[in-house]
């Protein structure tokens, strides 16, 4: 069951107050102040999306290469121009930080 929405101007909205204000049951994104909101995904597409977030999590954690998360979930990006937006990417692959002997090893050849 969902909890009722809560009355808000969503025109103006700081990210933090956009990121406030979305619950689980809300599908939105915020691009300058503005909300947007999204169409809810198919039972095919949310299917497939999960399929591929397995296949690349399961290549990921038997090389130790990061960590795959997919929607919903809100990533506040702040642009090459210092915007910020907030977006639903449908899948992330989040890459752990490089070794220092691989930095190293790239100096040293």
């Amino acid at each position: 069951m969902s909890t009722p929405n809560i009355v808000l101007d969503t025109k103006c909205l700081s990210a933090e107050q956009f990121l406030q204000w979305l619950d689980e049951d809300t599908w939105a994104e915020w691009k300058q102040g503005e909300v947007i909101r999204l169409s809810p995904a198919s039972r095919t597409h949310q299917r497939l999306v999960h399929f591929i977030a397995d296949l690349i999590g399961h290549w990921a954690e038997q090389r130790d290469a990061g960590t795959v998360l997919f929607a919903p979930f809100p990533l506040k990006i702040r642009l090459p121009d210092g915007t910020v937006s907030v977006r639903e990417p449908e899948w992330l692959w989040q890459s752990p930080p490089p070794r220092l002997s691989d930095v190293l090893a790239l100096y040293n050849s």
